[in-house]
């Protein structure tokens, strides 16, 4: 009988107990475990409910992040967090060796790729590249900068050509606005002879901004707004969503670094030590593996006719053979038969002392007198059970007796000297 057998059955018995008691107090008793089971369907409808929500925002967000096509990962962390430093190190470097003539600070520069890219489906490392390669001309000042580097992001999508190329176009320009617009007229942005004229006066004066200015108003005529129209399509919106998990990835993976890279040398040096122990003792290793495969070859020279001898005497003696197995394995059932017999009539008894105090401490009890008296018969019930299962246990223990094991385990021996005696 299961656990919930039991549990089913005490209850049973504890309700026509209240029952014999006081009516109303079985009925009282009924409808408590009514409204218990109510309550625990109703938590167990709840919990079943907040799991299933739980599974299905996980489960939104796994598709979500699916559907962008970011592969999540350590690797694709790392790897956003090493194009993101690259990035930072490039803008560094190039703020350093001109510097810092444009007046463009490392912090301006990266607020203005954030922004950007917040509006635009280019990245904030295409960005910032771009930003790195303008600032390579050293005529492209602080003021001109913001409208720059997002004409080239214009220049890009309009052109269908990489933020890089669109950079070097404009930056050659800018740098020499006269010699500019012959170079954007190649890609076709013309200019009128006034504005040209109008570069021409103003480089004359000095008043390079000026000029830049012309070339990026005409730029912005054609080409303006490009970048952030196709950031409101539906892949637009993708992107630039995929975009800021990149850039969460990369903020994870750019907080780890300084601890890996400071585990790496440490690393790097016993990948060193283990290099140069195995160079050091080749000869050794050699010796070693060839030592191990000559004791493995001489173990199987060994072994293989003592296999083949084991073999044929199974196949000359296969019926002693199976006598033995089939004798070893009666005994170790009539040995777990016992012991199961000895268990069960040890748990009988237990029963029926347990039983037997129960009834005397109720026939004792003036308090449960009624209580005494149905529980008396139930245990009368129970002792007939208890009767019969005793006989059951004396009928297995005479079973696993009559099956001798003790003779089955000498039949085995017997079975296993006859062979051995017929060894050559």
């Amino acid at each position: 009988m299961g656990v919930n057998e039991i549990a089913q059955n005490s209850y049973e018995i504890l309700m026509k107990i209240a029952g014999q008691l006081d009516p109303s107090l079985g009925s009282a008793v009924s409808n408590v475990s009514k409204s218990l089971t109510g309550i625990s369907k109703t938590a167990n409808t709840v919990t079943q409910n907040v799991a299933k929500g739980f599974s299905s925002i996980k489960g939104a967000v796994a598709g979500a992040v699916a559907a962008l096509g970011v592969t999540v990962g350590f690797g694709a962390m790392m790897d956003a967090a090493n194009s993101s430093q690259k990035a930072t190190l490039q803008l560094q470097a190039v703020l350093k060796s001109t510097g810092g003539v444009a007046g463009v600070t490392q912090q301006a520069a990266e607020n203005l790729a954030l922004g950007l890219s917040s509006v635009t489906t280019f990245s904030k490392n295409a960005v910032e590249g771009s930003e790195s390669l303008l600032l390579t001309f050293t005529k492209i000042g602080a003021s001109v900068m913001p409208q720059a580097t997002e004409t080239v992001l214009n220049m890009a999508t309009a052109l269908g050509e990489d933020t890089k190329s669109a950079a070097l176009q404009l930056g050659k320009s800018l740098q020499d606005p006269i010699s500019g617009i012959s170079a954007l007229h190649r890609v076709g942005v013309n200019f009128t002879e006034q504005q040209k004229e109008q570069i021409k006066t103003m480089m004359k004066a000095g008043d390079v901004a000026s000029a830049q200015g012309v070339i990026l108003k005409e730029l912005g005529t054609e080409f303006a707004g490009s970048a952030r129209n196709a950031s409101q399509s539906f892949s637009g919106e993708m992107t630039i969503v995929s975009n800021k998990v990149i850039d969460a990835m990369s903020g994870i993976g750019l907080s780890l670094m300084p601890t890996i890279q400071s585990i790496l040398p440490k690393l790097i040096d016993g990948i060193g030590n283990v290099t140069n122990f195995i160079t050091t003792h080749q000869p050794d290793i050699q010796k070693l593996a060839s030592t191990i495969s000559n004791v493995g070859q001489a173990m199987l020279t060994d072994v293989t006719p003592a296999a083949k001898t084991l073999f044929s005497l199974i196949t000359d003696h296969g019926t002693a053979a199976k006598n033995i197995v089939l004798s070893l394995g009666a005994a170790f059932v009539g040995f777990k038969a016992i012991s199961g017999t000895i268990s069960v009539v040890k748990g009988v008894k237990d029963a029926i002392d347990g039983a037997g105090k129960a009834v005397n401490f109720l026939k004792e009890s003036q308090v449960l007198q009624k209580v005494a008296s149905i529980a008396g018969s139930v245990a009368t019930t129970l002792w007939s059970g208890v009767t019969k299962a005793a006989a059951a246990a004396q009928w297995v223990l005479n079973a696993a007796l009559n099956a001798n094991p003790i003779g089955l385990v000498h039949h085995s021996i017997n079975s296993f000297q006859q062979l051995i005696l017929r060894l050559p």
